[in-house]
C-alpha cells in the first residue's frame, strides 16, 4: 500500500511516516507541504492512500474535492487537530473516505 502525507507539518509528517512505514505492507512514497506540491505528486507517484490535513493554512480545501474527483482510486482521509463539526461535515458531503 503506497501512502502520500499532506500537511504543513513537518512534525505532522514525521509522525505519519514513522507509523505507516512501521505497518507490514505499507510505505510512504512522498509527502507535500503545501497545494503547489501535492497535485503533480500525486500524478507521478500514484498513491493508494492519501492522509491530507485539509485546515492546514497551506492547503486549499478545493483540493480535496479536486483530488476526489480527479484521482477516484486515491483512498482520501483527513486528518486535523481542528474538528469542527461543520469543516467534517463539508468534508463528508466531499466523500472523502475517513477523518481522524
Amino acid at each position: 500500500m503506497k501512502v502520500f502525507i499532506a500537511d504543513s507539518s513537518v512534525l505532522i509528517r514525521e509522525g505519519l511516516k514513522s507509523v505507516i512505514n512501521s505497518v507490514s505492507g505499507a510505505r510512504v512514497i512522498g509527502e507535500a507541504e503545501n497545494s503547489g506540491e501535492l497535485i503533480p505528486n500525486l500524478v507521478n507517484l500514484s498513491p493508494d492512500i492519501l492522509f491530507i490535513n485539509y485546515a492546514s493554512p497551506l492547503i486549499v480545501e478545493c483540493d480535496v474535492e479536486l483530488i476526489i474527483n480527479a484521482f477516484p482510486n486515491i483512498k482520501v482521509i483527513g486528518i486535523t487537530d481542528r474538528p469542527e463539526r461543520n469543516c467534517v461535515i463539508r468534508y463528508i458531503k466531499h466523500n472523502i473516505d475517513g477523518h481522524l
